[in-house]
């Protein structure tokens, strides 16, 4: 220790390093030019080089090229501050008529004729005010916030700034006013200020003329041949921007040369957007203050990069601002335009398309120009708009012209393309196979060796037909044989995007087993040329449906890998089994028919020469078919297996014809020319095109199947309604109830129905149904919960009973028509007529709705009294008859007619205070249904809807509690529908598609079915009656001649030899009467069955003499005058609404 120290003072450690440091840190302070110098990014954004697209003009500016320029952001933003300023004396002084701009030699010049800034000085300096204007910062006229400014200067630091970035900056004022001249110069960025030069001039106008040099050495720019090049088309673009900003009064001009293009159309043009144009305007008391034009992008233009950010040239207060607040204002609309049209263009499919902002920026050449008053910034640089779309002051709704360019330019399609570009993508990726070389799926058997081209994979119509492959595969091996079981209805895929396809089960599942991807492209060259099955074979029932399932797998092929179809024409196949298999005796197999009318056919040809036609025994589904049945079809697999060959063109188009959706017409014209028939391919062909099988089999046999399925006919009923009111008048079904399950068992059971007994005992539930809108008559009678208007669900068809609604069917569809009606005949047995005739034509009183192969159909309902009335008229020969509208039972709102010819069908609601009582609604859907819609709207009910006493199963009273107040609100709440007879088909008589316009031809075809039924019917009462009085006649008489002893049983030897001695006795010529005069009983013959018999046959005459008087006319009046006093007795029909 030091002994000069004091001992007794603190010990004061040495400082920490970072005590060190902290000392000895400098402080400065700086001024703002030397601390824009340093750190120029906080003033004038980015100084790193970068590159970006440019549009350059020719000097002309009548052609646009793009180009990449590289440059410094905030180089260039300094040239943007000082057009600005010159744009905002354009703004400030509606005198202005002029900007020039020049560069040349490194060095730009702009001026401007507009107002020019006083020659004074500014308040407690000696400065003068042009002097701090550029020479100083946070000085300007843009700075009283209480008014409105729609200038593009804001801070006051934008000329300055670029006198700091300057070797040299010149200014010259002319005031003509003050009549003075003002002229200054900066040099070594603003470091050097000269002091002014101001001197008397004499001029008119005033001109502010500013010279300025950049300093390139602070950045990073050299003036090589190109950077030079790229500044100079960057000064040259920002001059045209200028013209486009500039008032349509101020004339710009560059480097000598004028600039026509002022307009956003013009320039949308030029930076190479195609029509049509959509353009928009908004103007308010301080001018306009939106202007857009947006134009289709043109596809030859240069690929601007993956991310497009804001618009193609957009302007805030005339300054360049592409992105931000306005930009995704602008896009967004578009962008709901272009999604609303998108979901109706024709041809789109069913993609969902979604407009992506950064796709409609790529495709879209667009020009903005707002005015914003005091707009805020995300940066200095000014290259976004921050000021929120409601703080604009202003508000901007598309017109109907912009929407409509909007929705005619091909942006739409080109949205649609993109949406289905992704879709097919997502669909490939979806279908792909990841980490599994083949898949496995619960009720795919795969096949023992794949990628062989013998192997073949069975797809089986449901699990019954996959049990039958089983029994069947077991005789050749598993080996080769794959199996897969598809269930009800395959999707069409034609139309329809990879992605909804990939979306579809079985669809997808049937593709991956196969190694296919839904999207065709997908499924060429190496993708197809080794594939796990060598071929798919259908098997399926041999019916109509059996074949469309064949042509809907076979559509899936052709649609997503028709480039396999072309390399391996045979790839689809179809296993065919018998339809029908005969025994006949003699012959140790079967013979086997693979088509009714090929089965009609044989049998006809034998019978005509005389030989046994053998035991017939159908078998229209696989589930018919026993195990050993399934391995006999296998052992002959050869025999019984059908190519469907590709042929190129004709297949695909034949494919298309019956497939494709937007071809209805097409399949109209097909099925009118060649009509309806049992069309069917020869099974015993080993191959046949698929174009063969399509116009022979599908188009004539499918096709019209499903017409007599989904199209009523005049009697107003399809084939299976037609089954039911047969089978149930032929089984009884009158008096005792029947639960819905097991009248369908019996019915179908009856009419040898041959599909799912749902669907059998959905249509007696329908034809039994009586709540509004279930039509005007109901042939049943409803006997537990069938449905009400409210929920159509009916209880489970093992509960509600059921019996025929008599006496009413047998009026509509009179018994005594029974006998001359054509019946079909169904495996062999007469099931149910091809078609009932009503005494009125039922197909309007039951309306409704039906779509089949190339037709559809949408009938009102009319009431049956009407219709009664309408026949009458007609029937008595009246040449107009009298109007009828449609009708619904038990609907008590308005159906309102209309010029057009259409009608308006009306509900109706009234306000009691805040809420709305709904009393009626249309018939055409639940009103459970209506009650969902109006919940999905917030202010419709938000206290919630209330059922009143009024309301039961057969009326409506709902209440909205808290609904607003609506100028109409029937048709705000969808509670009116207009309907219309435009789309009526029916099949007519000769079960021919027929389109009707208007009820009244319905009546008059019917009638012509009915008069003729008419007069058949009489005609067969009439020869019934001469009968039945000749045989009782010749059963007197021959009574008579026992007793007398005139004929004696016991002489003969037999019937024949009796029959023989008949025929020559008076009276008893005809022999077909003597089976029935042997077989009398002996108790019979006696003189009071003589007299009896007298008696009957007089009154036989009676009725036979009434019936000679009688005529089709007087008997159909006689039968309309019952079926109306019936019907009058429904209250729900005497209603004439």
């Amino acid at each position: 220790m030091s002994a000069s120290m004091d001992v007794d003072a603190p010990v004061v450690p040495p400082p920490s390093k970072k005590a060190r440091i902290e000392t000895e840190q400098d402080v400065e302070e700086k001024t703002q030019r030397e601390w824009l110098l340093q750190c120029p990014e906080t003033y004038i954004g980015a100084v790193e080089l970068s590159t970006w697209w440019v549009p350059v003009f020719d000097p002309s500016g009548s052609t646009v090229t793009w180009k990449q320029v590289t440059l410094s952001p905030g180089l260039v933003h300094l040239f943007l501050e000082l057009i600005v300023n010159a744009l905002d004396n354009g703004f400030r002084d509606d005198s202005q008529t002029y900007i020039h701009m020049e560069f040349k030699d490194g060095t730009f010049t702009v001026s401007n004729d507009g107002s020019a800034p006083p020659v004074t000085r500014l308040p407690g300096s000696q400065r003068y005010k042009i002097a701090g204007c550029f020479g100083g910062f946070q000085v300007g006229s843009n700075f009283d916030n209480t008014k409105k400014r729609y200038t593009g200067g804001k801070n006051g630091i934008g000329a300055a700034a670029a006198n700091t970035f300057g070797t040299r900056m010149k200014v010259t004022v002319v005031n003509a006013i003050a009549r003075t001249k003002y002229v200054q110069e900066w040099n070594r960025n603003m470091s050097v200020e000269h002091n002014p030069k101001i001197t008397t001039i004499d001029k008119k106008k005033n001109e502010t003329k500013v010279e300025w040099s950049p300093d390139y050495a602070r950045f990073p720019f050299s003036k090589e041949e190109t950077n030079k090049n790229d500044l100079d088309d960057t000064v040259s673009f920002l001059a045209f921007c200028a013209s486009l900003c500039a008032p349509p009064s101020v004339k710009v001009k560059y480097n000598g040369t004028v600039i026509k293009a002022q307009t956003p159309e013009q320039f949308c043009k030029l930076l190479g957007g195609t029509a049509p144009f959509a353009k928009d305007t908004v103007t308010t008391e301080d001018g306009v203050v939106f202007q857009v034009c947006v134009g289709t992008r043109n596809e030859t233009l240069p690929h601007f990069g993956e991310e497009v950010s804001g618009v193609t040239l957009g302007f805030v207060n005339s300054t360049p601002c592409c992105d931000g607040s306005h930009a995704d204002y602008l896009i967004g609309k578009i962008k709901d335009i272009v999604e609303e049209k998108a979901k109706t263009k024709k041809g789109k499919g069913d993609i969902q398309v979604v407009a992506k902002p950064a796709f409609l920026r790529k495709n879209t050449i667009t020009i903005l120009k707002i005015l914003v008053d005091k707009p805020r910034y995300r940066s200095q640089g000014k290259s976004a708009l921050d000021t929120k779309v409601g703080e604009w002051g202003w508000t901007w709704k598309p017109s109907q012209e912009f929407i409509g360019a909007i929705e005619r330019s091909p942006l739409i399609q080109r949205v649609i393309d993109a949406a289905r570009q992704k879709s097919d993508s997502d669909a490939s990726k979806a279908t792909k196979l990841t980490g599994k070389k083949h898949p496995t799926f619960g009720k795919y058997d795969s096949a023992g060796e794949l990628y062989k081209p013998q192997t073949t994979l069975l797809v089986t119509e449901g699990d019954s037909a996959k049990n039958f492959a089983v029994s069947g595969v077991s005789v050749v091996g598993r080996r080769h044989w794959g199996i897969y079981p598809i269930r009800g209805k395959f999707l069409n895929v034609r139309g329809v995007t990879p992605s909804k396809i990939a979306e579809n089960k079985e669809a997808k599942e049937l593709l991956q087993i196969l190694g296919l991807s839904p999207n065709p492209k997908d499924n060429v060259g190496a993708a197809i040329s080794k594939l796990p099955y060598g071929r798919l074979m259908v098997l399926a029932d041999q019916d109509v449906d059996g074949s469309h399932i064949a042509s809907l797998l076979y559509n899936l092929v052709e649609v997503c890998a028709p480039e396999l179809l072309r390399a391996n024409p045979g790839f689809v196949c179809r296993f065919a089994t018998a339809l029908i298999r005969v025994k006949i005796p003699g012959q140790p197999n079967d013979a086997l028919f693979y088509s009714e009318a090929e089965y009609e056919t044989w049998r006809g040809s034998r019978t005509e020469a005389g030989l046994s036609t053998g035991k017939a025994t159908y078998y229209k589904g696989l589930g018919t078919s026993n195990a050993s049945l399934a391995k006999e079809y296998f052992r002959n697999i050869r025999t019984n297996t059908i190519v469907l060959k590709y042929s190129g063109e004709k297949c695909a188009e034949s494919l298309d014809l019956f497939f494709n959706k937007a071809r209805a017409d097409d399949r109209k014209s097909f099925l009118t020319e060649h009509g309806s028939g049992d069309g069917h391919v020869d099974y015993s062909q080993p191959q046949i095109t698929m174009e063969e099988f399509v116009h022979q089999e599908l188009l004539p046999a499918y096709a019209w199947a499903a017409i007599e399925r989904g199209i009523p006919s005049l009697d107003g009923l399809n084939n299976a309604r037609r089954k039911i009111l047969w089978a149930a008048r032929a089984l009884g079904m009158t008096k005792d109830p029947i639960s819905v399950a097991n009248a369908a068992g019996k019915i179908s059971s009856k009419s040898n129905y041959h599909h799912r007994g749902t669907a059998m005992e959905n249509a007696i539930i329908g034809m039994a149904a009586d709540y509004v809108g279930a039509g005007n008559v109901n042939l049943f009678v409803p006997l537990g919960q069938f449905g009400t208007r409210h929920s159509h669900e009916a209880a489970s068809a093992a509960y509600p009973q059921t019996h025929l609604n008599c006496p009413l069917h047998s009026l509509i569809y009179p018994v005594a028509d029974d006998a001359v009606l054509q019946y079909v005949n169904d495996e062999g047995h007469m099931v149910q007529p091809t078609i009932f005739v009503p005494i009125i034509s039922m197909a309007l009183c039951f309306g409704g709705k039906g779509i089949a192969v190339g037709w559809s159909t949408d009938c009102p309902c009319y009431n049956p009294i009407d219709v009664i009335d309408a026949t009458e008229c007609l029937i008595d020969g009246t040449e107009d008859m009298p109007p009828i509208h449609p009708f619904y039972r038990g609907f008590e709102g308005d159906v309102i007619p209309q010029e057009d010819g259409t009608y308006i069908v009306r509900g109706k609601c009234h306000y009691v205070g805040n809420d709305l009582h709904v009393t009626e609604v249309p018939p055409f859907k639940e009103t459970d249904a209506y009650k969902e819609d109006w919940l999905k709207h917030d202010d419709f009910a938000p206290g919630g809807i209330k059922a009143m006493d009024g309301h039961t199963d057969e009326k409506v009273h709902l209440v909205l509690k808290g609904c607003k107040i609506m100028v109409d609100p029937i048709s705000g709440l969808g509670l009116e529908k207009r309907i219309t007879f435009n789309n009526v088909y029916l099949l007519d008589g000769d079960n021919r598609v027929k389109k009707y316009t208007n009820p009244h031809e319905v009546i008059r075809d019917h009638a012509k079915m009915r008069i003729e039924l008419y007069a058949k019917r009489l005609e067969h009462q009439r020869k019934e009656c001469e009968r039945e009085c000749q045989v009782m006649t010749c059963k007197a008489a021959f009574i008579l001649k026992i007793i007398d002893g005139s004929f004696v049983m016991k002489d003969h030897e037999d019937d024949d030899a009796a029959s023989v001695a008949l025929s020559k006795m008076a009276g008893m010529e005809d022999v077909s009467i003597h089976p029935t005069l042997l077989k009398m009983p002996g108790n019979s013959q006696t003189k009071k069955k003589v007299d009896e018999l007298v008696a009957n046959a007089d009154k036989k005459r009676e009725e036979l003499a009434e019936l000679l008087r009688m005529t089709p006319e007087k008997v159909w009046k006689q039968e309309l005058h019952n079926l109306k006093e019936e019907l009058m007795k429904d209250s729900r029909l005497r209603s004439k609404k």
